[in-house]
């Protein structure tokens, strides 16, 4: 090796400590800095309102400044309006298409549809597509076609029997009226194409003719069609909030759970989820954003929330500074931004406008927040 060579080899080896160096003198400089902000009284968030402000504000300021949030939190506002199919969500089932060419198909399925299946089991059918097949008499079914071959969306499987409506289970055997098959049209991959459609009704087609029974399946052309449509916006629509809590000292997972649990959240997988009519309005996670370690201490860990499953965004953002203020009496902690910066009231104001902002512009492409597509497509 000649000394070019070396000498490239040792400026390599300098820059790689020299990032190394610079990463721990900002680990340590960010120890430094909290550590000096739990011992300032005058920043003391516990002792000291004005270092967070809980309530829905709005302070008009002359000049723009740049805050964590204006980086973190933002919409683009160029998009065209292309449609109109997110402003409402249908409740209504969609219409029925007989597919057999068959006049008298129709009153074959008067006793199967007096089996209100949705006493049992509710879907929003904008984005569900059904096919229905009647046996001429009870029939022993115990599995289904592959139909995993031609999508991969889920498909729920449904069995009438003694006019009584089953989830299928797998293995099991049963003497059924009549199937039901509901598969997704769109899920976090995109929507369904027509021809997976065709080449599932043609598999369970067969089926239906090999049994001695009747097949139906609903027209999900046009829904197919408006979900396309809907998709081509809501890429630009998703908007997640993380902020973190640091604590003087370090809590063991076992006293958060205490805390949270004690205060409404529900304990999950490692998370602590915060929920109102059965929607998560804001969780608990790692610094990372992951789930807890049951055996871990925290000093560091983050409040969540995805603004865009929310239909009152700011409402989830309350909450969390509700939350965060009934902590900070329970424990000795401060509430960081986005960029682990003490949270202050010109911070909140930037979080408040840029979110109002994200909301704006999802009004102006009648995005609907908290939609239940929304929550299929970015869950």
């Amino acid at each position: 090796m000649n000394q070019l060579q070396l000498a490239i080899v040792g400026v390599i080896v300098g820059i790689i400590v020299i990032i190394i160096a610079y990463h721990f003198y900002q680990e340590n400089k960010f120890k430094k800095n909290i550590d000096m902000n739990f011992n300032r009284s005058s920043n003391d968030a516990l002792q000291n309102d004005n270092g967070l402000v809980f309530e829905n504000q709005q302070h008009e300021q002359q000049n723009k400044i740049f805050t964590p949030f204006e980086r973190d939190v933002t919409v683009n506002d160029n998009l065209a309006v292309e449609n109109n199919f997110l402003a409402t969500e249908k409740e209504d089932k969609p219409i029925v298409k007989t597919v057999l060419v068959d006049n008298q198909i129709d009153d074959k399925f008067v006793d199967y549809d007096a089996i209100q299946f949705d006493e049992f089991y509710s879907f929003n059918y904008d984005y569900k597509h059904v096919v229905d097949i009647k046996f001429a008499k009870p029939t022993k079914i115990k599995l289904f076609p592959d139909l995993g071959q031609y999508t991969t969306k889920k498909i729920h499987y449904f069995i009438l029997e003694k006019n009584v409506w089953l989830h299928f289970e797998r293995n099991k055997k049963y003497l059924a009226e009549g199937v039901k098959i509901i598969v997704d049209l769109v899920d976090s991959e995109g929507c369904i194409y027509p021809l997976q459609l065709n080449n599932i009704y043609n598999e369970l087609s067969k089926f239906a003719t090999h049994h001695n029974a009747i097949i139906r399946e609903q027209d999900s052309e046009l829904k197919i069609r408006k979900i396309q449509q809907q998709l081509k916006n809501l890429s630009q629509s998703v908007l997640e909030l993380e902020l973190f809590m640091v604590n003087k000292e370090n809590l063991s997972y076992r006293e958060l759970a205490k805390y949270f649990v004690g205060s409404g959240f529900i304990e999950r997988n490692g998370f602590f989820e915060y929920c109102e009519n059965n929607k998560v309005v804001c969780y608990i996670a790692s610094e990372e954003g992951k789930r807890l370690d049951v055996n871990g201490t925290y000093r560091l860990f983050s409040f969540n929330a995805k603004l865009h499953h929310q239909e009152e965004p700011m409402y989830a953002v309350n909450k969390i500074f509700d939350i965060a203020e009934d902590y900070m009496q329970h424990f000795e902690s401060r509430l960081l931004t986005s960029n682990k910066m003490l949270m202050s009231e010109r911070d909140y104001n930037a979080l408040e406008r840029q979110i109002n902002h994200y909301i704006s512009g999802c009004k102006r492409q009648n995005i609907a927040l908290g939609s239940e597509l929304l929550r299929i497509v970015h869950p």
